[in-house]
């Protein structure tokens, strides 16, 4: 039987470390991600060809590299197969001098050693701001930061 837990934290550990050939493993070829908001990622991506070719290098476009830590802390809190609740803080410089913090909530579905489909919800105007150079006003960081 799959530890399905194990395979999310090898997701999570591969992402941390911009590990991106293991992060890519543990995704089955034809992985439906479903991206919350209204943002040049958000919607649904269909296999990791698209992943990698379209939605990957939107999100890294505006990053410097080296600097990018997506994955630095996580936690999961639910396992109930074949689902997995996590989530995660990361970071990065980005071009334009500025730092992207985020906070993400991932489900994860796991069959056999790969995830098959994934739904990720977070700051979508910091995304925007950070991510993608839209004029919006990100607020002020927050007093006192998750805690998870």
């Amino acid at each position: 039987m799959t530890n399905i837990r194990a395979v999310v934290e090898r997701w999570y550990d591969c992402l941390g470390r911009m590990d991106v050939e293991g992060f890519a493993a543990t995704m089955h070829d034809d992985v439906v991600l479903n991206v919350s908001g209204r943002t040049a990622v958000s919607g649904r991506c269909n296999g990791k060809r698209q992943l990698f070719q379209e939605v990957f290098p939107k999100v890294m476009a505006n990053l410097v590299p080296g600097k990018v830590n997506l994955g630095r802390r996580y936690r999961i809190f639910a396992v109930d197969p074949p689902i997995v609740v996590g989530m995660m803080e990361g970071g990065a410089e980005t071009l334009d001098g500025e730092r992207y913090e985020q906070t993400y909530c991932q489900v994860f579905r796991v069959e056999g050693q790969q995830i098959v489909e994934l739904w990720e919800y977070f700051d979508t105007v910091q995304a925007e701001a950070r991510l993608f150079g839209k004029a919006i006003d990100v607020g002020e960081p927050l007093a006192d930061p998750l805690r998870f």
